[in-house]
C-alpha cells in the first residue's frame, strides 16, 4: 500500500506540472523503490514513462555505466528520492544524469525536511518538489516533526498530534503541498529498517540517499 501511495502521489505531481518527463529515477539504492513505484503507477494508467537508476559507482563488468535504464542523451528526467536533507545524493545524482547527457529537470522528494536541500538545487537551477516538508500546517496551527523524521515513533508522534492528515488522494492539499497522509509513515517505511527506502541520512546503510 505504501508503494502505491507513494508512486500515485508523485505521478500526480509529475502530470500537475506539464508534460510527462521521459524517465524518472535516482540514486541507487536508496531512490530505486521510488522509482519502481512511480513506473509502476504511471504502467496502470497506460503512459509511457521509463525508470533508471544512477550507481554510486559503475560495475567492473558490462556497461560499466553510472546511468542504467532505458534512457538516452537528450532524454527528459526527473530525480526522485524518499527524502532529501541537504540534497547531496540528489546532485551527484543530478551531475551523473547530465554527465550521461539527459536533461535533468527537477527533483521530487517525499518529504523535504527543511535543511537547505532546496537551496542547493535552487543553486543549480534545479527546482524541488515536495510531497510534505517537516512542517506541515493545518487549519488549527501548524507542527514541527522535532525528532529525526527517520525515527518512526517521532514521524507516528507528529502522526497523531496532526490527526489524519489529508491524503492527495482525496484531493486535498497542505501547506500548499499535495500530501500524503503522515499517519502512513508506517506503511511507507520511511526511516523503518526492511521500510521503503528507510529515509534519512543513512547512505551507508541504504546504498543511496542522502550524505
Amino acid at each position: 500500500r505504501g508503494s502505491m501511495l507513494v508512486g500515485r502521489a508523485i505521478l500526480e505531481r509529475l502530470k500537475s506540472l506539464g508534460p510527462l518527463p521521459d524517465a524518472v529515477g535516482g540514486m541507487s539504492i536508496g531512490a530505486d523503490p521510488i522509482t519502481s513505484a512511480v513506473v509502476t503507477m504511471a504502467g496502470v494508467e497506460n503512459l509511457p514513462l521509463k525508470g533508471f537508476l544512477v550507481r554510486k559507482e559503475p560495475k567492473d563488468h558490462g556497461t560499466k555505466r553510472y546511468v542504467e535504464g532505458p534512457v538516452e542523451p537528450g532524454q527528459r528526467v526527473v530525480i526522485v528520492e524518499d527524502v532529501v536533507t541537504t540534497a547531496g545524493s540528489s546532485l551527484v545524482a543530478i551531475d551523473r544524469a547530465r554527465d550521461f547527457g539527459l536533461v535533468v529537470e527537477r527533483v521530487v522528494v517525499v518529504i523535504d525536511r527543511l535543511a537547505g536541500g532546496r537551496e542547493a538545487l535552487a543553486e543549480r537551477g534545479i527546482p524541488l518538489e515536495p510531497l510534505v516538508t517537516r512542517v506541515v500546517c493545518l487549519d488549527g496551527g501548524c507542527v514541527r516533526f522535532d525528532g529525526p523524521i527517520d525515527d518512526a515513533p517521532a514521524a507516528r508522534e507528529g502522526a497523531a498530534a496532526l490527526g489524519h492528515v489529508a491524503t492527495l488522494l482525496g484531493g486535498a492539499h497542505v501547506a500548499g503541498h499535495a500530501a500524503l497522509d503522515i499517519g502512513d509513515a508506517g506503511f511507507l517505511g520511511l526511516g523503518q529498517e526492511g521500510g521503503l527506502g528507510h529515509g534519512g541520512d543513512g547512505d551507508e546503510q541504504r546504498g543511496g540517499g542522502e550524505d
